[in-house]
């Protein structure tokens, strides 16, 4: 499949896009990100990985914005690029052999290194998911 046949649909970006545009590529400094925002969320009882991931992935495909791009390199002006599908697959872990100690260390280190690896935003879709089996 080509580029071209990857693509649903072409937009301007809206002002206040434009301006997430403008900070989140000034701010490429890794520790910096202006508009990176990580969630951490507990579960307790049966967790099905798998279903999960379907779930986000059914959500993906209905709403646009969880399939855009956002290219800026060699154009005029940015433009975000809805991509006809965006399928993701979920990071799994078990780290349930940790002592409690080792799992708090490791939890706070996958967490930076999240945030270190970042966004190209004009590549992927800047949204990841992660499970970790504590």
């Amino acid at each position: 499949m080509s580029n071209k046949e990857k693509i649903q649909k072409i937009y301007p970006l809206s002002p206040m896009q434009e301006g997430m545009l403008l900070y989140a590529l000034l701010n490429q400094d890794k520790h910096k990100q202006t508009y990176f925002e990580q969630q951490a969320l507990r579960i307790s009882g049966i967790f099905d990985v798998k279903i999960y991931e379907e779930s986000i992935n059914k959500i993906i495909e209905r709403y646009d914005i969880l399939r855009t791009i956002f290219v800026h390199s060699n154009i005029k002006r940015p433009v975000q690029v809805v991509l006809k599908e965006n399928k993701i697959k979920i990071h799994f872990e078990d780290i349930s052999h940790l002592t409690e100690d080792e799992k708090e260390e490791f939890i706070k280190v996958f967490k930076e290194k999240d945030i270190e690896s970042g966004f190209d935003l004009s590549k992927k879709v800047p949204i990841r998911f992660s499970v970790l089996k504590i």
